[in-house]
């Protein structure tokens, strides 16, 4: 038994310094010395633009939406981690501090295209949530559940 107590726990050691490289290595993952890019754009109907492009680590960024003559504009598509620091997801103008890299996408909406919208254009924005810290703790625990089952195994069937 205390073999098998041994096995398990140096597997679980491999796998949590696995998960640990992982989550050091992401891209995704705000480093305090990093400046951080901000890619912002119009969609159809209309045109978005930053004070900044790159912004440092205490920074902030205005960012504005601006629609063509004949549509308006309906909110922010963005993708990234920052804090709000004036104005929200509907408002034309905003004012963010960016923790990692954010992309800003301005949606606007055709005035008079029959008083309707269509069910798929009233989406909630975007998230920009990052499921690969999910998906590595859990394939950690697939592993080290995979690896006790295999010496359980072998020791069940050794003792008879």
């Amino acid at each position: 038994m205390k073999k098998v107590v041994a096995v398990f726990l140096m597997v679980l050691l491999c796998t949590s310094m696995l998960a640990i490289v992982a989550f050091a290595d992401s891209n995704d993952s705000p480093k305090p010395d990093d400046n951080h890019t901000v890619d912002v754009s119009g969609g159809e109907g209309g045109s978005a633009s930053s004070t900044s492009t790159v912004v440092s680590k205490d920074g902030v960024t205005t960012i504005t939406a601006k629609p063509q003559e004949g549509y308006k504009f309906t909110g922010w598509t963005y993708t990234g981690d920052f804090e709000w620091v004036k104005g929200d997801a509907n408002s034309p103008e905003i004012v963010i501090k960016p923790l990692s890299d954010v992309k800003f996408v301005a949606n606007f909406e055709k005035i008079g295209n029959g008083g309707g919208k269509k069910d798929d254009d009233n989406k909630s924005p975007a998230t920009g949530y990052d499921m690969t810290p999910v998906l590595v703790v859990m394939a950690a625990v697939l592993s080290v559940s995979a690896a006790a089952a295999v010496v359980t195994g072998k020791r069940y069937f050794a003792s008879k």
